[in-house]
């Protein structure tokens, strides 16, 4: 948080020097998210994934991208000040980490190597995963959702693609606690050794 803190104090008293108001928020609101973020990454709070799929990712370019989102959105704030939220949630890829040893990286591609311990993951492994574990429950009658409406479900054609695709899902589907449990899902994902259950996706790393 030391980090953090420094990077906006920085950021104000460049922005004051600049000639910048404290009245003028977009930039100001700007600099200092964009100080928080490079803050972020410098003290490993959020990390640079090693993306390997799509191949060849530009994390450059991708963050480059998300500023000029921001731009095409009107900027951070809005005239009286306010957030503007739709900029706000183009600012940056949103973040998840490595199932394996829960290394936190910024959410870029589909699948990524952990830079610590060399675990490769589904960049969406928890939500695939609580998925997983939903539709099972509504395919055994654990919930009160309509009948039809979960045969509808298990019918889909996103159920099919996920099952055939993410092998958390699948995980999910066949080893995910049942309905009226007291295991909570998100400590449940981070109790399960991953590794081991993936033993092919572990590619070294630095610990």
């Amino acid at each position: 948080m030391k980090e953090i803190s420094t990077a906006l104090r920085k950021a104000i008293e460049a922005h004051l020097k600049d000639g910048g108001m404290i009245t003028a928020p977009d930039k100001l609101i700007r600099r200092l998210l964009e100080a928080v973020e490079t803050a972020k990454r410098k003290s490993h709070m959020i990390e640079e994934p090693i993306v390997i799929d799509p191949p060849n990712f530009n994390i450059s370019g991708a963050w480059k991208e998300c500023s000029d989102e921001v731009d095409r959105c009107g900027g951070i704030s809005h005239d009286d000040g306010e957030v503007n939220w739709k900029a706000a949630f183009s600012a940056d890829p949103g973040c998840c980490e490595c199932p394996a040893c829960h290394a936190s990286y910024w959410a870029w591609g589909n699948i990524q190597e952990c830079v610590k311990c060399g675990f490769r993951y589904e960049v969406r492994a928890w939500a695939m995963y609580s998925w997983g574990v939903q539709s099972k429950r509504r395919a055994n009658g654990d919930t009160t959702a309509d009948p039809e409406f979960v045969k509808q479900c298990l019918e889909s054609s996103t159920h099919l693609r996920h099952l055939a695709t993410s092998k958390y899902y699948l995980y999910g589907w066949n080893h995910g606690p049942d309905h009226g449990t007291d295991r909570d899902l998100g400590m449940e994902f981070r109790r399960i050794k991953w590794a081991e259950v993936f033993p092919e996706d572990k590619r070294g790393g630095i610990i």
